[in-house]
């Protein structure tokens, strides 16, 4: 009898042994996907947005700073020196064929058709490229990277804009391409430099923002053109890169700082720190 207890026992037990071993051999086998998914697909995702580059910038990048920035982040994270050999060397050739006489760094939007154009803004332009340049100066330590992010903003200061457009910042205020991304890049400096003239050029260019609004009974609304090959499409826009909603984010972050307030949010991309309080 008591040997047919321990039977009943063993045979009652057996589903929930069976279900603890299944447990544990999935558990192990999604440990060992994890660990492979964790490997691979950062440089899996490189490859694919790369492949993208090719034909349009990805957000602020060119194929190449796109490259050089995933690498320098990716070496920020993992400390493999492939991954910062990759970054210098993507860095390097920005460099190389960007216009830097006169204390300016301005890398042409495209070859060989756009030998002579030069974005100012987030895509394609310095403010994007020295997102680069600063990642560079704070995983390596090498404060020359911090030199080419000052020729960065060299070369919106010498560009006269806002008062003038050119070719490369036309009729836009977003993000993206306009006035808000720029405003937040020297926002972005006047934190890391305290020097004050970013600080000031960061207002200036949000006057002129300002200025460019649309008011009315319906509420404030800026009627731009995204794309610099159409500027008679004019809409006015309500995304964060394209819009309202970016150029709102972009007036609580002035007005954080000049009220010594943190901000309410800081993006995961941004290599920068929070904005100066103090």
């Amino acid at each position: 009898m008591s040997a047919l207890e321990d039977l009943g026992r063993a045979a009652r037990a057996y589903p929930t042994l069976l279900r603890v071993g299944l447990a544990e051999a999935v558990a192990y086998r999604a440990e060992m996907l994890v660990w492979m998914l964790t490997t691979t697909m950062p440089l899996v995702s490189l490859a694919l947005w790369s492949a993208v580059a090719e034909t349009a910038p990805v957000g602020r990048f060119s194929q190449q700073g796109f490259a050089a920035y995933f690498l320098a982040t990716l070496y920020k994270t993992t400390r493999d020196q492939r991954f910062l050999d990759g970054a210098l060397a993507g860095a390097k050739y920005l460099l190389a064929i960007a216009k830097t006489e006169g204390d300016i760094c301005l890398v042409q939007h495209d070859q060989p058709d756009g030998l002579d154009l030069y974005y100012l803004g987030w895509c394609h332009g310095p403010v994007g490229t020295a997102r680069l340049f600063y990642q560079l100066s704070a995983v390596t330590g090498d404060k020359t990277w911090m030199t080419w992010v000052t020729k960065s903003a060299n070369g919106i200061l010498k560009s006269g804009i806002p008062e003038r457009r050119t070719p490369g910042f036309w009729n836009n205020v977003s993000q993206c391409c306009g006035s808000a991304g720029v405003a937040q890049f020297f926002l972005d400096l006047y934190s890391v430099t305290n020097d004050a003239k970013y600080l000031s050029f960061a207002e200036k260019m949000t006057a002129d923002l300002l200025a460019r609004a649309t008011r009315d009974v319906t509420g404030t609304r800026w009627v731009q053109a995204e794309h610099r090959v159409q500027p008679e499409l004019l809409i006015a826009q309500t995304g964060y890169m394209q819009g309202a909603a970016g150029i709102g984010m972009w007036l609580l972050r002035l007005d954080g700082a000049q009220r010594k307030r943190p901000p309410f949010v800081q993006f995961p991309d941004s290599p920068w720190g929070p904005p100066r309080t103090n």
